[in-house]
C-alpha cells in the first residue's frame, strides 16, 4: 500500500499539470461596424455548426475587443457575432483565426425586427452585465420544480441545500418578478415552482441590492436571480398537489402529502406549503436559511481543527439517506406573504413551522486496542427524537435611489427532546432543549452632501436557553451521577453607525447576561469604491471589501454562562486587518486574530492566527492585464452540457500559533466546479492540546493531511471524468493508568468519477472509490480497515416518460470480518393527461442492514445500522 501511494500521486500530476498548463488557447479580435467604429457590448458565442450547443461566449468591452477561452481539441466551431440593431454574422474558426491581427470583424446595420427575432430565439442572451436564459431552450417535459432546470443552465450550479451559485458566487438576492419575497428562504420557491410557470431566468451580474448604493457607483461582486413569468401566470394562484401512498415489506403504510399554493404579481405575492410523510424525510431542513452572496464569508480553516473532545454518546448514521434507515413523522408549514404599496414600501410576513418525531435503533460493536488488553463490547441502541422549529418574521422596507429604511422584527424558537436508551446496562440519557429568540433591528441610510453615505442601525436581542440533562447511570456511574441542567439569558441592544468620509473601520462591542452596548464605525470613501457595506436584519454589522470577504473591526467580549458548562470563558479579541488591492485583478489580504482565554481545568492564555491570502478571479472577457499575477488558468464551466468561460487561480496560506494549536495550511486552486479542467491540491499540518471535559488533561495531537483531485470534461464525447486521492493521519500520546501510549492512524482515499451517455435516451453515472485506514498502537501495526465502494446509476428519457436505476455495492473488511452490502434503488414517472403519475422502490434486494468498520483512536469499531425494508410508494400529482 505504501509503494503505491507516490505512484498515484504521480500519476495526478501528470494527468492534471500538463492538462492545466496547455489544454486551453485563447482567440481574441475586434467587432465594429462598416464605418471602422467599435461596437461596446456585442454578443460573441462559440457555437457548435448548428448553433444549439454553445461552447463559450463573451461580450465587447468600450473598445470593441473580446477574448475567448477554448479547449486546444476544439477544432469544429463556429463564431457567432451579434449586436442590437445589426445583422448577426457567423464565421468558423478556421476562418477567423486565419484572419490578420487584430482579427477585425464588421457588422452591417440591419431593420431591427429581424435583431429581435433572432435574439428570442437564442437560449442564452447576455445585455451589458444581465446574462437572459430562455427556459423553454432547457425544460424538458419530466421536470416538475425549477430547480431541476436551473441546473442545466450554463454558469450556475445548484448545491445539496438549495444554495444556487452562479460563475462559483452564492446569489445575493432571488427575486420573482423583480421583489425579494423569500430572503434567505428562496429554496422554498426554487424547489417547489412549476417551471413550465416560468418564461426565462435574468442573473445580475455585480448585483448591488441598496438602490441608493447603485446609484453612487457602489457595486458588488455577488449575483442576483430574477425569474420572469409568463404572462398567463402572473397574478394568478397556482395550486399544485401530490399524494403518495405504500406499503413496505413488513406491511407498514406509508404516506406523504404536498400541497402548495403560489401567486406571483408586480405588487403582491404568496407562498404556502403544507407537507407530510412518514417515508423517512426530513422537512426541517428546507425551512432553513441558506448562505446569500456578497455577506463575509471568511474561512478559518483551523476552527474545524479544535474539537474539544467529550466523554459522552455520539449518534452515528449511514452514508445513506433518510428515507433508507429511518422511521419518521414528519410536517411543514410555511407561510409567506408581500405587499408593495404605492409609497414603495415592501411589507413581508412569514410563518414557519416543521415537526420532526424520529425511531432509530442501531447497535455498536467496538474493540478497543489497550496496551496490556484487548476488549470487545456490543451494545444495542434506541435513539428516539422529536423537534419542534418555528419562526415568524415581519419586515417592512424602503428601498430607493434616495435612501434606504428597513424595519425588522423577529420570533424564532426550538424545542427538542432525546431519548437514548441501552438496554443491556439499563442505560437512558434524556435530553430537553428549549430556545427562543426575540429580535428587533432598525436600519437606515441616506446620502451626504460629499458625496458619502451615512448608515445606521439598531438593533435589539432578547434569547433565553434552558437545556435539562437527565441520566440514569446503570453501569457506568463514572460517566455522570444524577442530572445536568443549564439556564442562560442574553440580551443585546446594538446601536451601529456607518460615517461617509474617509477609509477606516473600528468595532468594539462588551455585554454580559443582563444587557450589552455595541458601537461601531465605518466609512465610504467615494474614490475607493471597493467597499461595500451588507447589513443583515439581525446579526452583527459587517463590512465587505467587494471579492475579498473581510469583516474588519476590533471587539471586546466577556460572556457568562450559567450551570456546569461554565468551564471556557472567552475575556478578550482582537482582529486587526489589512487590505490591497494594486490593481482589478489582483488582491492581497492580511488578517490576524489574537484571543485571551480562561478555562477552569486548564489554563489557556493567547491564540493568535494569521493569513495571507493571495487570488485572482475575473471574468475571461473582460480580463486584459499583461502582467498575471498567477499563471493564467483558463477553466469552461459546464451545467447540462453547455460550457461557460471564467478564470480562476487562488492561493491561500494561513498560519496559527496558540497554547493550544499550531499549524499551517496551503491550498492551490485553479478554476472551480463543474469545470472543462478543475484541479485543486491542498496540505495542513497540526500540532494541538485537546481538551477533555471529564478530566483536567492536555492531550498532544499532531495531524495532516494531503488531498490532490482533478477532473476533466470530453466535450467530444459529452462525457466526464474525475479522480481524487486523499492521505490523512493523526498521532495522539495518551496514558492509561500511568503507562504512556501513543496512538496513531492513518487513512487513504482514492476514487474515480464518470458521466458519459449510452444510447440516444440513455444516460450512465457511476462511481468507484477506495478506503484503507490503518491503526497503530506503540508503533505496532493494529488490524487495519479496508472499503471498497461502487455506485452505478442509468438514466432513460423518452418523451414525457422518465426512470431510473441505481446500484449501490460496498464491502468492508477488518481483521477477518467481512460486510457486503448491494442496495437498489428504482423510480419512474410519466403522464397521463393533467396529471403526472409516479412509482418509486427503495431497498429492492431487503438488505436488513448495513455494517460498517471503523477506526477511532485506540478503537475498531464494528457500526450495525437497521435498513428499512423494501419499499413500494405510488404517487399522483395534479395542478389547478
Amino acid at each position: 500500500m505504501k509503494r503505491f501511494c507516490p505512484y498515484f500521486f504521480t500519476l495526478i500530476l501528470t494527468i492534471c499539470l500538463p492538462e492545466a498548463l496547455h489544454a486551453q488557447r485563447s482567440i481574441e479580435g475586434v467587432v465594429q461596424d462598416t464605418a471602422a467604429q467599435p461596437l461596446p457590448y456585442a454578443n460573441v458565442l462559440l457555437t457548435d455548426s448548428t448553433g444549439q450547443r454553445i461552447y463559450a461566449h463573451s461580450i465587447t468591452d468600450e473598445a470593441g475587443r473580446f477574448m475567448l477561452s477554448i479547449a486546444d481539441s476544439l477544432k469544429h466551431a463556429w463564431l457567432e457575432f451579434s449586436f442590437y440593431g445589426y445583422a448577426t454574422r457567423r464565421l468558423s474558426l478556421a476562418a477567423f483565426e486565419q484572419l490578420p491581427p487584430p482579427r477585425t470583424v464588421r457588422l452591417s446595420e440591419a431593420p431591427l425586427q429581424i435583431r429581435e427575432v433572432k435574439i428570442e430565439d437564442r437560449p442564452v442572451e447576455i445585455r451589458s452585465d444581465t446574462v437572459v436564459y430562455d427556459l423553454n431552450q432547457f425544460l424538458e417535459k419530466q421536470d416538475i420544480s425549477l430547480e431541476e432546470v436551473l441546473r442545466r443552465m450554463p454558469g450556475i450550479e445548484v448545491l445539496d441545500n438549495g444554495t444556487i451559485r452562479y460563475k462559483g458566487k452564492a446569489i445575493n438576492r432571488f427575486y420573482v418578478e423583480g421583489l425579494n419575497l423569500l430572503d434567505a428562504n428562496y429554496t422554498l420557491a426554487s424547489r417547489n415552482m412549476r417551471p413550465q410557470t416560468v418564461e426565462r431566468i435574468e442573473v445580475y451580474e455585480n448585483h448591488q441590492p441598496v438602490k441608493m448604493l447603485d446609484s453612487m457607483g457602489v457595486r458588488s461582486d455577488a449575483p442576483a436571480m430574477n425569474v420572469i413569468l409568463k404572462e398567463e401566470f402572473k397574478g394568478k394562484a397556482d395550486v399544485v398537489n401530490t399524494v403518495a401512498a405504500g406499503i413496505d415489506h413488513r406491511q407498514r403504510i406509508l404516506g406523504a402529502y404536498h400541497g402548495q399554493w403560489m401567486r406571483f404579481g408586480s405588487s403582491r405575492q404568496s407562498l404556502h406549503l403544507l407537507k407530510a410523510n412518514n417515508t423517512g424525510e426530513q422537512l426541517a431542513g428546507e425551512l432553513q436559511r441558506v448562505v446569500i452572496g456578497g455577506s463575509a464569508t471568511w474561512d478559518n480553516v483551523f476552527s474545524l481543527l479544535q474539537e474539544r473532545s467529550v466523554y459522552g454518546v455520539v449518534k452515528d448514521s449511514p452514508p445513506f439517506k433518510p428515507q433508507l434507515f429511518l422511521y419518521n413523522q414528519s410536517a411543514s408549514v410555511a407561510l409567506n406573504g408581500m405587499l408593495k404599496n404605492e409609497r414603495e414600501v415592501e411589507w413581508k410576513s412569514k410563518l414557519h413551522y416543521s415537526f420532526d418525531q424520529s425511531d432509530w435503533q442501531p447497535e455498536a460493536r467496538q474493540r478497543f486496542f489497550l496496551p496490556a488488553d484487548t476488549i470487545d463490547f456490543v451494545e444495542p441502541q434506541r435513539w428516539q427524537e422529536q423537534a419542534h422549529y418555528w419562526r415568524a418574521e415581519m419586515q417592512a422596507e424602503k428601498n430607493l435611489p434616495a435612501g434606504f429604511m428597513r424595519h425588522y422584527a423577529e420570533v424564532q424558537g426550538d424545542a427538542s427532546a432525546a431519548q437514548v436508551l441501552f438496554p443491556s446496562q439499563a442505560i437512558e440519557q434524556r435530553l430537553e432543549q428549549l430556545n427562543l429568540q426575540l429580535a428587533y433591528a432598525f436600519s437606515r441610510m441616506r446620502p451626504t452632501a460629499a458625496g458619502g453615505a451615512v448608515f445606521q442601525q439598531w438593533q435589539s436581542r432578547l434569547q433565553i436557553g434552558q437545556e435539562q440533562l437527565a441520566l440514569r447511570p446503570g453501569l457506568f456511574p463514572q460517566v455522570w451521577n444524577g442530572g445536568e441542567a443549564y439556564e442562560g439569558l442574553d440580551a443585546r441592544l446594538q446601536p451601529l453607525r456607518w460615517m461617509g468620509a474617509g477609509l477606516y473601520a473600528l468595532r468594539i462591542e462588551a455585554w454580559d447576561m443582563e444587557g450589552s452596548l455595541q458601537a461601531g464605525y465605518a466609512a465610504l470613501n467615494p474614490a475607493f469604491e471597493r467597499l461595500v457595506p451588507e447589513a443583515s436584519p439581525v446579526d452583527s454589522m459587517s463590512w465587505q471589501a467587494a471579492q475579498a470577504y473581510i469583516q474588519p473591526g476590533v471587539s471586546l467580549k466577556r460572556t457568562f454562562r450559567w450551570g456546569k458548562r461554565n468551564e471556557l470563558v472567552q475575556a478578550f479579541q482582537a482582529k486587526p486587518y489589512w487590505l490591497h488591492l494594486p490593481t482589478e485583478e489582483a488582491r492581497w489580504l492580511f488578517a490576524g486574530e489574537t484571543r485571551s482565554q480562561w478555562h477552569k481545568k486548564i489554563d489557556l492564555r493567547n491564540e493568535l492566527y494569521a493569513t495571507f491570502r493571495l487570488a485572482r478571479e475575473v471574468d475571461a472577457e473582460t480580463f486584459y492585464s499583461p502582467r498575471p499575477l498567477l499563471h493564467d488558468y483558463r477553466t469552461v464551466y459546464v451545467q447540462g452540457n453547455r460550457p461557460f468561460v471564467s478564470d480562476l487561480a487562488s492561493v491561500y496560506v494561513t498560519y496559527a500559533y496558540s497554547d493550544l494549536l499550531k499549524g499551517i495550511h496551503w491550498r492551490l486552486m485553479a478554476s472551480g466546479q463543474g469545470a472543462f479542467q478543475n484541479y485543486q491540491a491542498q496540505s495542513r499540518y497540526i500540532e494541538r492540546l485537546a481538551i477533555t471535559e471529564m478530566l483536567p488533561e492536555r492531550v498532544p495531537v499532531q495531524q495532516g493531511q494531503v488531498e490532490m483531485q482533478g477532473g476533466k470534461y470530453l466535450s467530444r464525447f459529452n462525457a466526464s471524468v474525475g479522480l481524487h486521492y486523499r492521505r490523512s493521519w493523526q498521532a495522539i500520546l495518551r496514558r492509561f493508568n500511568g503507562i504512556e501510549t501513543r496512538l496513531s492512524n492513518q487513512v487513504h482515499d482514492w476514487g474515480v468519477k464518470l458521466d458519459f451517455p449510452l444510447a440516444t435516451a440513455w444516460r450512465y453515472e457511476g462511481q468507484f472509490q477506495y478506503t484503507y485506514s490503518l491503526l497503530r498502537l506503540n508503533e505496532e501495526a493494529q488490524p487495519g480497515v479496508y472499503q471498497w465502494e461502487w455506485y452505478s446509476k442509468l438514466h432513460y428519457v423518452a418523451g414525457s416518460f422518465k426512470g431510473a436505476f441505481s446500484v449501490r455495492w460496498q464491502h468492508n473488511e477488518s481483521d477477518g470480518s467481512a460486510a457486503t452490502l448491494l442496495l437498489g434503488d428504482l423510480s419512474a414517472s410519466w403522464r397521463v393527461k393533467r396529471m403526472e403519475m409516479g412509482i418509486k422502490a427503495t431497498n429492492l434486494w431487503n438488505v436488513e442492514a448495513y455494517r460498517a468498520f471503523r477506526l477511532s483512536e485506540n478503537t475498531l469499531s464494528e457500526l450495525y445500522y437497521p435498513m428499512r425494508p423494501l419499499s413500494v410508494l405510488l404517487s399522483a400529482r395534479w395542478v389547478w
